[in-house]
């Protein structure tokens, strides 16, 4: 393909020619397209382009994308270069490639779920409604982790990461909880003398330590577990990871609420649970992959601080939801429930801020975890030890 005019359609079109590091000139010239329109270029594979074209193309993690250089580097031999540099506005790049898309995806499946769950509550079938409003967030954010991260994941690595959180872990610290629940004695609303000192402090075990300690443990520890396999290459893969742990454990405490509650409250809670757990654990997955891949950062993030964070977050976003509903005065519960929603807001916002921090900064390899596996470079996925419920090929 070297020193052919290709032009790019679709997706990101690659040859392989020469790998490209961020930072550096490489020659001949590369570029993602022949045509005077911008497009995708996919690390480490370039090709080639006309001597009367340039282009710098500017590497975004997760997604990279080319611009037109207007005034192009010159070589010493009289050839045009390429540059490829970080870009200032990774940010808005990765908004429009992925926030946008799931985000539509999103609203539209769990507008499909309210209407399919309407549908099966009158005819009867309200228990099959609420396993449908529970599934639908998890699926939803699953598809595109998969999608955007397919050469760093394993399909069989996704479900088991899924299941431990969902059932192996969570199994034996709901039972914990449930003793925890009982010691604590927290009364229904309305019903309380919360001018007690034993119910007010009710107030704060609950959300910090109930929910926010046992929860985020059932995540971090599915976390942990794969976070140093051998075939988890790419700090990326980590991340999915880490995000499907969470929206595993919203999904199961979802059905619970649902269950009770009916399938309305697992509607709207699928807006909020769902989304609230994956984004917890998608940020102990950024910590968790800087602190596997860049050097140093395992005493920046030792495993209390991984978990710091998330807890406090979900602990004060319980609290203040607690608080509100409690005392059963609009007074106090329409400010305190906004306060609630402020901090999932924020914990969103600063989240995703991390997701970008840490994936410039981590090295990445663009390694297809795939084709490693099946060149035995790595071991298979499995539920345990290498050879034991090892993944099967059409699986990873």
């Amino acid at each position: 393909m070297e020193g052919a005019s290709t032009p790019l359609t679709g997706a990101a079109y690659a040859a392989p020619s020469q790998d490209v590091e961020r930072g550096t000139y490489v020659q001949p010239p590369t570029v993602a397209m022949a045509s005077n329109q911008p497009g995708v270029v996919a690390q480490p594979y370039t090709v080639a382009a006309p001597a009367d074209t340039a282009y710098v193309a500017t590497v975004v993690s997760p997604m990279p994308m080319t611009h037109h250089s207007p005034q192009p580097p010159q070589g010493g031999d009289g050839r045009y270069n390429l540059v490829v540099e970080e870009s200032e506005q990774m940010f808005d790049v990765i908004c429009k490639a992925s926030c946008k898309h799931f985000c539509t995806y999103f609203c539209v499946s769990m507008l499909g779920g309210l209407v399919a769950s309407i549908i099966l509550a009158f005819i009867g079938l309200g228990v099959v409604a609420v396993f449908i409003n529970v599934c639908i967030p998890a699926a939803v954010i699953s598809y595109f982790a998969h999608k955007w991260y397919e050469p760093y994941v394993t399909r069989c690595s996704m479900h088991i990461v899924f299941i431990e959180s969902a059932f192996l872990i969570a199994v034996p610290l709901t039972i914990i909880i449930i003793f925890v629940d009982r010691a604590i004695g927290l009364p229904e609303n309305c019903e309380g003398d919360w001018d007690s000192s034993r119910d007010v402090g009710a107030l704060f075990v609950q959300p910090f330590l109930r929910a926010g300690l046992l929860e985020e443990t059932v995540k971090f520890l599915s976390i942990l577990r794969i976070s140093d396999r051998p075939y988890v290459t790419d700090a990326r893969a980590i991340i999915v990871y880490a995000t499907l742990a969470g929206a595993a454990f919203g999904v199961v405490e979802n059905i619970g609420y649902g269950l009770m509650a009916g399938w309305f409250v697992a509607w709207y809670r699928g807006f909020l649970t769902v989304f609230a757990h994956a984004t917890t654990g998608l940020l102990m997955g950024t910590s968790m992959a800087e602190r596997r891949f860049v050097e140093g950062a395992e005493n920046k993030w030792p495993f209390y601080k991984v978990l710091l964070i998330p807890v406090l977050g979900h602990g004060f976003y319980d609290w203040f939801l607690f608080v509100g509903a409690a005392f059963c005065n609009t007074k106090i519960s329409v400010p305190f429930t906004l306060i609630a929603f402020g901090i999932l807001i924020a914990g969103m916002l600063w989240t995703r801020k991390q997701l970008v921090r840490v994936t410039a900064i981590c090295p990445q390899t663009n390694e297809d975890v795939h084709a490693k596996i099946e060149s035995g470079e790595v071991n298979k996925p499995c539920l345990c030890a290498p050879g034991f419920f090892d993944c099967c090929g059409c699986c990873y």
